[in-house]
C-alpha cells in the first residue's frame, strides 16, 4: 500500500477495505487451479462452447489452417485446445486458445487474430 501512496498521494484515505490472498487462500475458497486467480480447471462440460464436430464443413479448412487440433465454438469466436503445461495430475489439461472473434453482434462470420491464450483450463476427461 505504501507504494501505491508514493504513486498516488492521498489514496490511502479514500480505500475501504483490504484484503489479501495467497494462492493457498484462492486453492482454498475458489479450489483454483494450483491457486491461480484466473482459469480454474473446468471439463468441456463445465465451458459454454460446442466442440466442432468433424462433419461440419469447415473442418477440414480449419484443420488446413491450423492443424490437427479440437475447435471450439464460443460466444467470444473460435478456439481450440492446446495442452497445458505439464503438471502432476491423473489427467491431461488443456488451455483454451482463441484464434479469431465474431466481426460483429449476429456471430455470423469470424476475424483471425494471433492466437490469445484465455487462460481457462480444461481437464480432459476420458471417453466413455
Amino acid at each position: 500500500m505504501n507504494n501505491v501512496e508514493k504513486a498516488l498521494p492521498g489514496a490511502k484515505e479514500h480505500i475501504v477495505q483490504i484484503e489479501l490472498g495467497t494462492p493457498k487462500t484462492n486453492q482454498y475458497y475458489i479450489n483454483s487451479t494450483n491457486g491461480n486467480v484466473y482459469g480454474t480447471e473446468k471439463t468441456l462440460s463445465q465451458i459454454q462452447a460446442e466442440v466442432l464436430p468433424d462433419t461440419h464443413p469447415a473442418f477440414k479448412q480449419l484443420n488446413s489452417i491450423y492443424g490437427d487440433h479440437t475447435f471450439l465454438i464460443d460466444g467470444s469466436g473460435l478456439n481450440v485446445l492446446e495442452p497445458a503445461a505439464s503438471r502432476e495430475t491423473e489427467s491431461p489439461v488443456g488451455e483454451i486458445v482463441n484464434l479469431a472473434s465474431w466481426s460483429d453482434s449476429t456471430l455470423a462470420s469470424l476475424r483471425p487474430h494471433d492466437p490469445e491464450p484465455t487462460g481457462v483450463l480444461v481437464t480432459l476427461e476420458p471417453a466413455h
